[in-house]
C-alpha cells in the first residue's frame, strides 16, 4: 500500500527570530524522519526562512513568510515563500563564499545539503525556494508508519 503524502503549511510574520519560530513549528513534523534527512531539512528550511527575512524583507519586521512541508514516502519537499523585494540572483555554478564575504553562505549550504533546489522570482515581487530531499528506503529507513 502506497502512503499518501502529508502536507503542512504555516504563514509566519517576519521578525528577527522568525527562523527559530519556523524551527519550532517544523520540529514535530520531521521528528519521525531518519536523523540524516531530518537534520538536512531542518538546516535548509532555517536558512531559507532567515534569507526570506533578511533579504526578501531587508530585515524589516512584518512581512509574511509562508512555509510548506510535504512529507512523502520517498521524499520530503520544503518550500519557503516571501513577498519581499530581495530577488535571489545566482551565478552558475554556485561557488562557496570567500572568507570575508558578508552574505552567501546560507544559500550555498542549502545547495550542498539538498538533493534539488528550485528558485522562482515572481515578476510581481517575492521569491519562492523549493528544496527536495530523498528518503532512503522510502520510509526514511524505518519500517511502518513511524518512519513515514
Amino acid at each position: 500500500m502506497k502512503l499518501r503524502a502529508r502536507v503542512f503549511e504555516v504563514a509566519l510574520v517576519g521578525h528577527a527570530n522568525v527562523a527559530g519560530e519556523a524551527d519550532s513549528w517544523l520540529a514535530p513534523i520531521i521528528a519521525p524522519l531518519r536523523s540524516e534527512v531530518r537534520e538536512r531539512v531542518e538546516l535548509a528550511v532555517s536558512e531559507l526562512v532567515d534569507n526570506a527575512f533578511r533579504h526578501g524583507y531587508l530585515g524589516r519586521s512584518g512581512g509574511t513568510i509562508r512555509l510548506r512541508i510535504t512529507v512523502g514516502q520517498d521524499r520530503v519537499i520544503g518550500q519557503v515563500e516571501d513577498e519581499g523585494s530581495g530577488a535571489v540572483q545566482l551565478s552558475e555554478p554556485l561557488s562557496p563564499p570567500g572568507p570575508d564575504a558578508r552574505d552567501g553562505r546560507g544559500l550555498y549550504i542549502v545547495h550542498q545539503i539538498s538533493d534539488h533546489v528550485r528558485i522562482h522570482n515572481s515578476l510581481l515581487g517575492g521569491t519562492s525556494v523549493e528544496v527536495e530531499f530523498r528518503r532512503p528506503g522510502g520510509h526514511g529507513g524505518r519500517p511502518g508508519p513511524a518512519g513515514a
